[in-house]
Protein backbone atom coordinates (compact mmCIF):
# COMPACT_ATOMS: atom_id res chain seq x y z
CA UNK A 1 0.00 0.00 0.00
CA UNK A 2 2.43 2.61 0.83
CA UNK A 3 4.24 1.87 -2.37
CA UNK A 4 1.37 2.31 -4.37
CA UNK A 5 0.85 5.73 -2.74
CA UNK A 6 4.48 6.66 -3.08
CA UNK A 7 4.31 6.11 -6.52
CA UNK A 8 0.97 8.15 -6.77
CA UNK A 9 2.80 10.75 -5.24
CA UNK A 10 5.93 10.62 -7.59
CA UNK A 11 4.42 10.23 -10.48
CA UNK A 12 1.71 13.56 -10.09
CA UNK A 13 5.22 15.07 -8.91
CA UNK A 14 6.37 14.00 -12.48
CA UNK A 15 2.93 15.45 -14.20
CA UNK A 16 2.92 18.97 -12.01
CA UNK A 17 6.27 19.99 -13.79
CA UNK A 18 5.23 18.83 -17.10
CA UNK A 19 8.28 16.22 -17.55
CA UNK A 20 5.39 14.16 -19.21
CA UNK A 21 3.30 15.44 -21.65
CA UNK A 22 -0.03 15.72 -20.18
CA UNK A 23 -3.39 15.81 -21.58
CA UNK A 24 -5.62 19.83 -20.26
CA UNK A 25 -8.12 20.95 -22.13
CA UNK A 26 -7.35 24.46 -23.11
CA UNK A 27 -9.95 27.77 -22.11
CA UNK A 28 -10.19 31.24 -23.31
CA UNK A 29 -9.68 32.99 -19.49
CA UNK A 30 -9.07 35.59 -20.83
CA UNK A 31 -12.03 37.34 -22.58
CA UNK A 32 -15.87 37.89 -22.16
CA UNK A 33 -18.18 38.59 -24.76
CA UNK A 34 -21.60 40.87 -24.93
CA UNK A 35 -23.69 39.87 -28.15
CA UNK A 36 -26.08 42.85 -28.76
CA UNK A 37 -28.50 41.78 -32.11
CA UNK A 38 -30.96 44.34 -32.25
CA UNK A 39 -33.12 42.68 -35.04
CA UNK A 40 -35.83 41.17 -34.65
CA UNK A 41 -35.99 38.19 -37.25
CA UNK A 42 -35.05 34.75 -36.36
CA UNK A 43 -32.67 34.56 -38.96
CA UNK A 44 -30.16 36.98 -37.48
CA UNK A 45 -31.23 35.55 -33.80
CA UNK A 46 -29.73 31.83 -35.51
CA UNK A 47 -26.38 33.57 -37.10
CA UNK A 48 -25.84 35.22 -33.59
CA UNK A 49 -26.63 31.25 -32.02
CA UNK A 50 -24.22 30.04 -34.64
CA UNK A 51 -21.27 32.47 -33.66
CA UNK A 52 -21.77 31.89 -29.68
CA UNK A 53 -21.27 27.98 -30.72
CA UNK A 54 -18.18 29.20 -32.99
CA UNK A 55 -16.56 31.07 -29.75
CA UNK A 56 -17.60 28.25 -27.30
CA UNK A 57 -16.21 25.11 -29.78
CA UNK A 58 -13.43 26.89 -31.73
CA UNK A 59 -12.26 29.55 -29.24
CA UNK A 60 -12.57 27.49 -25.87
CA UNK A 61 -14.66 30.61 -24.49
CA UNK A 62 -16.32 28.99 -21.64
CA UNK A 63 -20.88 29.79 -22.18
CA UNK A 64 -20.85 31.67 -18.72
CA UNK A 65 -18.49 34.33 -20.53
CA UNK A 66 -20.53 34.82 -23.48
CA UNK A 67 -23.83 37.07 -22.86
CA UNK A 68 -26.52 37.52 -25.57
CA UNK A 69 -29.36 39.89 -25.81
CA UNK A 70 -31.63 40.17 -28.71
CA UNK A 71 -34.80 42.21 -30.20
CA UNK A 72 -36.83 44.10 -27.49
CA UNK A 73 -34.04 43.27 -24.95
CA UNK A 74 -31.94 45.74 -26.63
CA UNK A 75 -32.88 48.89 -25.15
CA UNK A 76 -30.65 51.68 -24.34
CA UNK A 77 -30.88 50.76 -20.37
CA UNK A 78 -30.52 46.97 -20.73
CA UNK A 79 -27.22 47.54 -22.74
CA UNK A 80 -25.68 49.36 -20.27
CA UNK A 81 -27.19 47.56 -17.53
CA UNK A 82 -25.49 44.02 -19.13
CA UNK A 83 -22.14 45.97 -19.68
CA UNK A 84 -22.06 46.82 -15.92
CA UNK A 85 -22.78 43.05 -15.22
CA UNK A 86 -20.49 41.72 -17.49
CA UNK A 87 -17.63 44.04 -16.83
CA UNK A 88 -17.93 43.71 -13.14
CA UNK A 89 -17.31 40.02 -13.11
CA UNK A 90 -14.01 40.71 -15.37
CA UNK A 91 -10.39 40.26 -13.81
CA UNK A 92 -7.45 42.73 -14.44
CA UNK A 93 -6.37 42.29 -18.06
CA UNK A 94 -9.35 40.58 -18.88
CA UNK A 95 -10.39 41.53 -22.65
CA UNK A 96 -14.21 43.01 -23.15
CA UNK A 97 -15.42 42.30 -26.97
CA UNK A 98 -18.42 44.36 -27.66
CA UNK A 99 -20.58 42.73 -31.00
CA UNK A 100 -23.89 44.76 -32.11
CA UNK A 101 -25.81 44.20 -35.15
CA UNK A 102 -28.55 46.69 -35.83
CA UNK A 103 -29.34 49.79 -37.53
CA UNK A 104 -27.42 53.17 -37.25
CA UNK A 105 -27.65 56.87 -38.13
CA UNK A 106 -25.44 59.66 -38.32
CA UNK A 107 -27.46 62.86 -38.34
CA UNK A 108 -26.58 65.65 -40.52
CA UNK A 109 -23.77 68.24 -38.71
CA UNK A 110 -22.31 66.21 -36.65
CA UNK A 111 -19.50 63.38 -36.74
CA UNK A 112 -21.29 60.83 -34.03
CA UNK A 113 -22.78 57.72 -34.70
CA UNK A 114 -25.92 56.58 -32.54
CA UNK A 115 -27.05 53.07 -32.38
CA UNK A 116 -30.72 52.36 -33.41
CA UNK A 117 -31.31 50.51 -29.96
CA UNK A 118 -35.00 48.74 -29.68
CA UNK A 119 -37.67 51.64 -29.67
CA UNK A 120 -35.14 54.20 -31.27
CA UNK A 121 -35.74 55.54 -34.69
CA UNK A 122 -33.34 57.66 -36.81
CA UNK A 123 -35.86 60.51 -36.50
CA UNK A 124 -36.24 60.06 -32.43
CA UNK A 125 -33.29 59.37 -31.17
CA UNK A 126 -34.07 59.47 -27.36
CA UNK A 127 -33.54 56.09 -27.14
CA UNK A 128 -30.88 55.62 -29.26
CA UNK A 129 -27.12 55.33 -27.86
CA UNK A 130 -24.32 57.84 -29.39
CA UNK A 131 -20.79 56.37 -30.03
CA UNK A 132 -19.65 59.10 -27.36
CA UNK A 133 -21.85 57.26 -25.00
CA UNK A 134 -21.13 54.22 -25.36
CA UNK A 135 -17.52 54.78 -24.89
CA UNK A 136 -18.75 56.35 -21.45
CA UNK A 137 -20.14 53.66 -20.26
CA UNK A 138 -17.06 51.25 -20.90
CA UNK A 139 -15.19 53.69 -18.87
CA UNK A 140 -17.74 53.66 -16.06
CA UNK A 141 -17.98 50.13 -15.75
CA UNK A 142 -13.90 50.05 -15.83
CA UNK A 143 -13.15 48.15 -19.24
CA UNK A 144 -10.18 49.29 -20.49
CA UNK A 145 -9.06 46.55 -23.33
CA UNK A 146 -12.56 46.72 -25.27
CA UNK A 147 -12.71 45.75 -28.89
CA UNK A 148 -16.10 46.51 -30.72
CA UNK A 149 -18.10 44.92 -33.95
CA UNK A 150 -20.38 47.35 -35.32
CA UNK A 151 -22.61 44.86 -37.80
CA UNK A 152 -24.86 47.77 -38.65
CA UNK A 153 -27.13 48.77 -41.65
CA UNK A 154 -28.17 52.37 -42.51
CA UNK A 155 -31.20 54.03 -44.15
CA UNK A 156 -29.15 57.15 -44.41
CA UNK A 157 -28.27 57.80 -48.56
CA UNK A 158 -24.25 58.35 -48.16
CA UNK A 159 -22.69 56.14 -46.03
CA UNK A 160 -19.30 57.40 -46.77
CA UNK A 161 -20.12 60.52 -44.44
CA UNK A 162 -19.16 57.65 -41.23
CA UNK A 163 -15.41 57.72 -42.43
CA UNK A 164 -15.53 61.45 -41.30
CA UNK A 165 -14.04 62.74 -38.00
CA UNK A 166 -16.40 59.69 -36.52
CA UNK A 167 -15.22 58.68 -32.72
CA UNK A 168 -13.08 55.95 -31.87
CA UNK A 169 -15.07 53.21 -30.37
CA UNK A 170 -13.18 50.85 -27.59
CA UNK A 171 -9.77 50.54 -27.89
CA UNK A 172 -10.20 48.80 -31.03
CA UNK A 173 -12.67 48.32 -33.52
CA UNK A 174 -13.91 46.66 -36.87
CA UNK A 175 -17.31 49.25 -38.12
CA UNK A 176 -18.72 47.25 -40.96
CA UNK A 177 -22.01 49.52 -42.12
CA UNK A 178 -24.15 48.77 -45.07
CA UNK A 179 -26.94 50.47 -47.19
CA UNK A 180 -28.83 47.12 -46.87
CA UNK A 181 -30.60 45.26 -44.09
CA UNK A 182 -29.78 41.95 -46.02
CA UNK A 183 -28.09 39.10 -43.64
CA UNK A 184 -26.02 37.54 -46.30
CA UNK A 185 -24.27 40.60 -46.76
CA UNK A 186 -24.07 40.80 -42.60
CA UNK A 187 -20.40 41.40 -41.06
CA UNK A 188 -21.60 38.47 -38.68
CA UNK A 189 -22.37 36.46 -41.52
CA UNK A 190 -18.66 36.72 -43.40
CA UNK A 191 -17.37 36.78 -39.56
CA UNK A 192 -18.72 33.35 -39.37
CA UNK A 193 -17.41 32.16 -42.62
CA UNK A 194 -13.63 33.58 -41.93
CA UNK A 195 -13.09 31.80 -38.02
CA UNK A 196 -14.83 28.59 -39.33
CA UNK A 197 -11.09 27.47 -40.43
CA UNK A 198 -7.43 28.75 -39.50
CA UNK A 199 -7.37 30.65 -43.16
CA UNK A 200 -7.88 33.99 -41.28
CA UNK A 201 -4.96 33.37 -38.80
CA UNK A 202 -2.55 35.06 -41.82
CA UNK A 203 0.49 34.66 -38.96
CA UNK A 204 -0.23 31.23 -38.29
CA UNK A 205 0.39 31.94 -34.23
CA UNK A 206 -3.57 30.81 -33.43
CA UNK A 207 -5.00 34.64 -32.89
CA UNK A 208 -7.23 36.26 -35.04
CA UNK A 209 -6.57 39.64 -34.68
CA UNK A 210 -8.60 42.79 -36.10
CA UNK A 211 -6.09 43.68 -38.63
CA UNK A 212 -5.99 39.76 -40.06
CA UNK A 213 -9.79 39.77 -39.86
CA UNK A 214 -10.24 42.62 -41.83
CA UNK A 215 -7.58 42.00 -44.14
CA UNK A 216 -9.17 38.47 -45.08
CA UNK A 217 -12.64 39.60 -45.48
CA UNK A 218 -11.63 42.57 -47.62
CA UNK A 219 -9.48 39.81 -49.35
CA UNK A 220 -12.12 37.22 -49.96
CA UNK A 221 -15.38 38.67 -49.74
CA UNK A 222 -15.36 42.55 -50.65
CA UNK A 223 -18.14 44.26 -49.29
CA UNK A 224 -20.68 45.87 -51.80
CA UNK A 225 -22.20 49.02 -50.78
CA UNK A 226 -20.67 49.12 -47.53
CA UNK A 227 -17.71 50.07 -45.80
CA UNK A 228 -15.52 47.92 -43.65
CA UNK A 229 -12.93 49.79 -41.75
CA UNK A 230 -10.82 48.88 -38.70
CA UNK A 231 -9.73 51.60 -35.66
CA UNK A 232 -7.70 51.95 -33.39
CA UNK A 233 -5.05 48.79 -32.19
CA UNK A 234 -5.73 46.32 -34.83
CA UNK A 235 -3.29 43.67 -33.33
CA UNK A 236 -6.38 43.37 -30.71
CA UNK A 237 -6.99 39.00 -30.77
CA UNK A 238 -10.97 39.14 -31.73
CA UNK A 239 -10.29 34.55 -31.79
CA UNK A 240 -7.63 32.74 -29.71
CA UNK A 241 -7.35 29.31 -31.60
CA UNK A 242 -6.04 26.06 -30.21
CA UNK A 243 -2.66 25.56 -29.11
CA UNK A 244 -0.08 24.42 -31.81
CA UNK A 245 3.57 23.13 -31.61
CA UNK A 246 5.15 24.77 -34.87
CA UNK A 247 8.59 23.33 -36.09
CA UNK A 248 9.86 24.77 -39.76
CA UNK A 249 13.20 24.49 -41.53
CA UNK A 250 14.87 26.42 -43.94
CA UNK A 251 14.43 24.49 -46.15
CA UNK A 252 11.76 23.11 -46.03
CA UNK A 253 11.73 19.05 -45.78
CA UNK A 254 13.41 17.68 -42.94
CA UNK A 255 12.54 14.74 -41.21
CA UNK A 256 11.00 15.57 -38.03
CA UNK A 257 11.13 13.65 -34.38
CA UNK A 258 8.96 14.24 -31.76
CA UNK A 259 10.03 12.91 -28.32
CA UNK A 260 12.15 9.82 -30.43
CA UNK A 261 9.24 9.61 -33.31
CA UNK A 262 9.23 10.39 -36.94
CA UNK A 263 5.82 12.85 -37.16
CA UNK A 264 6.69 13.94 -40.91
CA UNK A 265 8.76 16.59 -43.17
CA UNK A 266 8.62 20.35 -41.99
CA UNK A 267 6.71 22.40 -41.99
CA UNK A 268 4.99 20.66 -38.76
CA UNK A 269 1.67 22.35 -37.46
CA UNK A 270 1.27 19.61 -34.12
CA UNK A 271 -2.69 20.89 -32.63
CA UNK A 272 -4.34 17.45 -32.53
CA UNK A 273 -3.55 14.98 -29.36
CA UNK A 274 -1.19 18.00 -28.04
CA UNK A 275 -0.48 18.15 -24.52
CA UNK A 276 1.27 20.02 -21.50
CA UNK A 277 4.41 19.41 -21.12
CA UNK A 278 7.72 19.24 -22.12
CA UNK A 279 8.75 17.92 -25.66
CA UNK A 280 12.03 17.07 -27.38
CA UNK A 281 12.66 17.83 -30.89
CA UNK A 282 15.18 17.03 -33.57
CA UNK A 283 15.26 17.34 -37.35
CA UNK A 284 17.61 15.70 -39.94
CA UNK A 285 17.77 16.55 -43.84
CA UNK A 286 20.39 15.01 -45.96
CA UNK A 287 22.81 16.74 -47.22
CA UNK A 288 22.80 19.28 -43.88
CA UNK A 289 24.61 19.22 -40.97
CA UNK A 290 21.96 17.72 -38.17
CA UNK A 291 21.28 20.17 -36.02
CA UNK A 292 21.24 19.89 -32.00
CA UNK A 293 17.89 18.45 -30.44
CA UNK A 294 16.03 21.49 -28.96
CA UNK A 295 13.46 21.04 -26.15
CA UNK A 296 10.25 23.12 -25.57
CA UNK A 297 6.99 23.29 -23.42
CA UNK A 298 3.70 23.62 -24.19
CA UNK A 299 1.51 24.98 -21.82
CA UNK A 300 -1.55 24.34 -23.05
CA UNK A 301 -3.36 27.86 -22.91
CA UNK A 302 -5.55 29.14 -26.09
CA UNK A 303 -3.84 31.10 -28.18
CA UNK A 304 -0.53 29.29 -27.62
CA UNK A 305 2.28 29.15 -30.52
CA UNK A 306 5.08 27.69 -29.43
CA UNK A 307 7.55 27.88 -32.82
CA UNK A 308 10.69 26.33 -32.76
CA UNK A 309 12.76 27.10 -36.29
CA UNK A 310 16.21 25.91 -37.61
CA UNK A 311 18.10 27.81 -40.47
CA UNK A 312 19.46 24.03 -41.76
CA UNK A 313 23.22 24.33 -42.67
CA UNK A 314 24.43 22.46 -45.86
CA UNK A 315 27.36 20.05 -44.91
CA UNK A 316 30.91 21.36 -45.63
CA UNK A 317 33.23 19.80 -48.51
CA UNK A 318 36.59 20.33 -47.27
CA UNK A 319 40.29 18.80 -47.10
CA UNK A 320 43.93 19.72 -48.50
CA UNK A 321 45.54 19.52 -51.76
CA UNK A 322 49.11 17.51 -51.79
CA UNK A 323 51.53 18.48 -53.61
CA UNK A 324 54.46 16.37 -55.91
CA UNK A 325 57.60 15.90 -53.52
CA UNK A 326 60.01 18.58 -54.60
CA UNK A 327 57.36 20.85 -56.54
CA UNK A 328 56.66 24.34 -55.01
CA UNK A 329 53.43 25.78 -56.65
CA UNK A 330 52.45 29.11 -55.55
CA UNK A 331 49.05 28.77 -56.85
CA UNK A 332 46.38 26.00 -56.15
CA UNK A 333 42.52 25.99 -58.31
CA UNK A 334 39.96 23.51 -56.89
CA UNK A 335 36.39 23.53 -58.10
CA UNK A 336 33.55 20.84 -57.86
CA UNK A 337 33.00 20.03 -61.64
CA UNK A 338 29.79 20.61 -63.02
CA UNK A 339 29.23 23.55 -60.51
CA UNK A 340 30.22 27.13 -60.06
CA UNK A 341 32.02 26.71 -57.32
CA UNK A 342 35.79 27.15 -57.81
CA UNK A 343 38.40 27.98 -55.30
CA UNK A 344 42.26 29.45 -55.62
CA UNK A 345 44.35 28.19 -52.37
CA UNK A 346 47.62 29.04 -51.43
CA UNK A 347 50.60 27.07 -50.86
CA UNK A 348 49.56 25.26 -47.54
CA UNK A 349 46.92 23.62 -49.71
CA UNK A 350 44.05 23.80 -47.91
CA UNK A 351 40.69 23.81 -49.46
CA UNK A 352 36.90 24.25 -48.16
CA UNK A 353 33.30 24.64 -49.84
CA UNK A 354 30.98 26.03 -47.28
CA UNK A 355 29.24 29.11 -48.17
CA UNK A 356 27.09 27.83 -50.79
CA UNK A 357 24.81 29.81 -53.09
CA UNK A 358 20.74 28.79 -51.56
CA UNK A 359 19.53 29.20 -55.39
CA UNK A 360 22.73 26.62 -56.55
CA UNK A 361 22.94 23.74 -53.98
CA UNK A 362 24.10 20.65 -54.58
CA UNK A 363 21.89 17.72 -55.20
CA UNK A 364 21.43 15.66 -52.61
CA UNK A 365 22.44 12.07 -53.24
CA UNK A 366 24.25 13.02 -56.11
CA UNK A 367 28.21 11.88 -56.91
CA UNK A 368 30.40 15.00 -58.19
CA UNK A 369 33.82 15.00 -59.09
CA UNK A 370 36.58 17.21 -57.20
CA UNK A 371 39.30 18.45 -59.08
CA UNK A 372 42.30 20.41 -58.49
CA UNK A 373 45.26 22.00 -60.77
CA UNK A 374 48.41 23.54 -60.83
CA UNK A 375 50.80 25.01 -63.31
CA UNK A 376 48.56 23.66 -65.48
CA UNK A 377 49.93 20.04 -66.06
CA UNK A 378 49.45 19.51 -62.38
CA UNK A 379 46.34 17.68 -61.75
CA UNK A 380 44.06 15.24 -59.06
CA UNK A 381 40.57 14.11 -58.70
CA UNK A 382 38.31 12.24 -56.78
CA UNK A 383 34.66 12.35 -55.78
CA UNK A 384 31.98 12.73 -53.81
CA UNK A 385 28.47 11.92 -52.67
CA UNK A 386 26.72 14.76 -51.34
CA UNK A 387 24.24 12.96 -48.55
CA UNK A 388 24.08 12.52 -44.93
CA UNK A 389 24.46 14.84 -42.23
CA UNK A 390 28.65 15.09 -41.38
CA UNK A 391 30.95 17.14 -43.46
CA UNK A 392 33.03 15.52 -46.06
CA UNK A 393 36.69 15.33 -45.79
CA UNK A 394 38.68 14.49 -49.05
CA UNK A 395 42.51 15.00 -50.00
CA UNK A 396 44.22 15.19 -53.18
CA UNK A 397 47.32 14.57 -54.51
CA UNK A 398 48.68 16.60 -57.64
CA UNK A 399 50.41 14.50 -60.26
CA UNK A 400 52.22 15.53 -63.18
CA UNK A 401 50.34 14.85 -66.49
CA UNK A 402 51.65 15.46 -70.07
CA UNK A 403 50.56 18.45 -72.21
CA UNK A 404 48.21 15.33 -74.40
CA UNK A 405 46.70 14.41 -71.05
CA UNK A 406 45.78 18.50 -70.74
CA UNK A 407 44.57 19.06 -73.98
CA UNK A 408 42.02 16.17 -73.37
CA UNK A 409 40.89 17.76 -70.04
CA UNK A 410 40.07 21.31 -71.46
CA UNK A 411 38.58 19.71 -74.14
CA UNK A 412 36.03 17.63 -71.86
CA UNK A 413 35.40 20.72 -70.43
CA UNK A 414 34.56 22.62 -73.72
CA UNK A 415 37.74 24.30 -73.85
CA UNK A 416 38.63 23.88 -77.54
CA UNK A 417 41.31 26.95 -77.35
CA UNK A 418 42.65 25.72 -74.44
CA UNK A 419 43.00 22.01 -75.73
CA UNK A 420 44.72 22.79 -78.79
CA UNK A 421 47.35 25.33 -76.94
CA UNK A 422 48.05 22.46 -74.87
CA UNK A 423 48.28 20.30 -77.94
CA UNK A 424 51.01 22.92 -79.23
CA UNK A 425 52.99 23.03 -75.95
CA UNK A 426 52.87 18.99 -76.35
CA UNK A 427 54.26 18.88 -79.50
CA UNK A 428 56.81 21.19 -78.83
CA UNK A 429 58.34 18.85 -76.49
CA UNK A 430 58.01 15.26 -78.70
CA UNK A 431 56.69 14.36 -81.62
CA UNK A 432 55.07 10.54 -80.12
CA UNK A 433 51.66 11.66 -79.86
CA UNK A 434 49.81 9.03 -77.76
CA UNK A 435 46.41 8.21 -78.75
CA UNK A 436 43.23 10.97 -78.25
CA UNK A 437 40.14 10.90 -77.83
CA UNK A 438 38.43 10.72 -82.05
CA UNK A 439 36.34 14.06 -81.31
CA UNK A 440 39.75 15.74 -80.26
CA UNK A 441 41.44 14.42 -83.09
CA UNK A 442 38.64 15.76 -85.74
CA UNK A 443 39.19 19.33 -83.72
CA UNK A 444 43.21 19.25 -83.68
CA UNK A 445 43.30 17.75 -87.43
CA UNK A 446 41.54 20.88 -88.75
CA UNK A 447 42.80 23.38 -86.78
CA UNK A 448 46.31 22.42 -87.82
CA UNK A 449 45.46 21.39 -91.38
CA UNK A 450 43.80 25.12 -91.75
CA UNK A 451 47.09 26.80 -90.72
CA UNK A 452 49.58 25.07 -92.41
CA UNK A 453 47.88 24.92 -95.70
CA UNK A 454 47.24 29.15 -95.35
CA UNK A 455 50.98 29.65 -93.62
CA UNK A 456 53.93 29.64 -94.29
CA UNK A 457 55.22 27.59 -91.40
CA UNK A 458 58.96 26.65 -90.72
CA UNK A 459 58.36 25.11 -86.91
CA UNK A 460 58.97 21.24 -88.27
CA UNK A 461 56.85 19.92 -85.47
CA UNK A 462 53.82 21.95 -86.73
CA UNK A 463 53.79 20.10 -89.81
CA UNK A 464 54.92 16.52 -88.12
CA UNK A 465 51.85 16.53 -85.84
CA UNK A 466 49.31 17.99 -89.07
CA UNK A 467 50.80 14.62 -90.82
CA UNK A 468 50.06 12.29 -87.68
CA UNK A 469 46.64 13.88 -87.11
CA UNK A 470 45.86 13.07 -90.46
CA UNK A 471 46.74 9.65 -90.40
CA UNK A 472 44.76 9.56 -87.10
CA UNK A 473 41.99 10.87 -89.14
CA UNK A 474 42.22 7.83 -91.57
CA UNK A 475 43.02 10.62 -94.98
CA UNK A 476 45.69 9.17 -97.12
CA UNK A 477 45.97 11.35 -99.63
CA UNK A 478 46.25 14.38 -96.73
CA UNK A 479 48.95 12.21 -95.10
CA UNK A 480 51.04 11.90 -98.32
CA UNK A 481 50.91 15.45 -98.75
CA UNK A 482 51.98 16.39 -95.25
CA UNK A 483 54.32 13.31 -94.86
CA UNK A 484 56.30 14.63 -98.39
CA UNK A 485 56.08 18.30 -96.98
CA UNK A 486 58.21 17.03 -93.64
CA UNK A 487 60.50 15.29 -95.96
CA UNK A 488 60.79 18.26 -97.84
CA UNK A 489 61.23 20.93 -95.11
CA UNK A 490 63.43 18.32 -92.65
CA UNK A 491 67.28 17.82 -92.75
CA UNK A 492 68.62 14.75 -93.71
CA UNK A 493 69.55 12.30 -90.82
CA UNK A 494 66.91 14.16 -88.08
CA UNK A 495 63.97 12.24 -86.45
CA UNK A 496 61.42 13.75 -88.77
CA UNK A 497 63.11 13.40 -92.18
CA UNK A 498 63.60 9.12 -91.39
CA UNK A 499 60.01 9.71 -89.98
CA UNK A 500 58.64 11.29 -92.75
CA UNK A 501 60.61 8.82 -94.90
CA UNK A 502 59.31 5.48 -92.97
CA UNK A 503 56.04 6.92 -93.52
CA UNK A 504 56.03 7.28 -96.91
CA UNK A 505 57.25 4.08 -97.78
CA UNK A 506 54.63 2.86 -95.38
CA UNK A 507 51.72 4.84 -97.76
CA UNK A 508 53.15 4.02 -101.10
CA UNK A 509 53.59 0.38 -100.39
CA UNK A 510 50.81 -0.29 -102.59
CA UNK A 511 52.30 1.62 -105.50
CA UNK A 512 55.59 0.38 -104.76
CA UNK A 513 54.34 -3.27 -105.72
CA UNK A 514 52.01 -2.23 -108.55
CA UNK A 515 54.96 -0.61 -110.16
CA UNK A 516 57.05 -3.76 -109.65
CA UNK A 517 54.97 -6.40 -110.94
CA UNK A 518 54.60 -4.03 -113.96
CA UNK A 519 58.27 -4.03 -114.23
CA UNK A 520 58.13 -7.96 -113.46
CA UNK A 521 55.99 -8.23 -116.35
CA UNK A 522 57.79 -6.02 -118.70
CA UNK A 523 60.92 -8.31 -118.30
CA UNK A 524 58.65 -11.38 -118.20
CA UNK A 525 57.26 -10.30 -121.75
CA UNK A 526 60.52 -8.46 -122.85
CA UNK A 527 61.92 -11.92 -122.07
CA UNK A 528 59.47 -14.06 -123.82
CA UNK A 529 59.37 -11.75 -126.94
CA UNK A 530 63.22 -12.33 -127.47
CA UNK A 531 62.72 -16.26 -126.99
CA UNK A 532 59.99 -16.36 -129.34
CA UNK A 533 61.68 -13.92 -132.35
CA UNK A 534 65.02 -16.13 -131.55
CA UNK A 535 63.09 -19.40 -131.96
CA UNK A 536 61.25 -17.85 -135.08
CA UNK A 537 64.80 -17.07 -136.94
CA UNK A 538 66.49 -20.24 -136.02
CA UNK A 539 63.15 -21.98 -137.87
CA UNK A 540 63.50 -19.51 -141.11
CA UNK A 541 67.43 -20.24 -141.26
CA UNK A 542 66.99 -23.84 -141.57
CA UNK A 543 64.13 -23.38 -143.99
CA UNK A 544 67.36 -21.30 -146.01
CA UNK A 545 69.73 -24.17 -145.92
CA UNK A 546 66.93 -27.01 -146.45
CA UNK A 547 66.31 -24.49 -150.21
CA UNK A 548 70.13 -24.34 -151.10
CA UNK A 549 70.48 -28.17 -151.19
Amino acid sequence: MKRELLFIVVLSGYLSVGVLPTFAQPTDMTVWWLLVDVNPDDRSHADFEAFANLLVTRGNVPSNRIQHIKAEQCTKSRINETIRKVTSRMQRAERFIFFYRGGVTKPPRTNSIFLLTHGAESTNLANAVEDRQLNRWFQEAGAKDVTVLFDSYTNDRNIYAYLANRELLGAAALVSIRATKKNEDSLLNRVLSALNTDASDLDDNRKVTLGELHEHLVTNAPPQDSIVVPTGNVDAPILKLSPMLKIITDPAGASTYLNGEVIGATPQRVIDNLKRGDYEIQVKMPGYFAPPMRSTKVGMSQGEAVEVSWALKPITVYGKVNLPEGKVLEQITVWIEDTNYKQTIGLEGNYRFEDWNIDDLLSVGKTYALKAEAAEIFHAKTTFTFEGHDAIERNLTLAEKTWFEVAEERFNKSDNEGAIAAFQNGIEITTEIPPLSPELTVLLFKSFSAAVDSMDIENIAYIVATAQLSDRFGDKESSKVYWNRVKLQANKGTVEYDLASKRLRELNFTHYIINGAIIVLLVVVLISGGYTARKFLGRKKRGVTHSAL
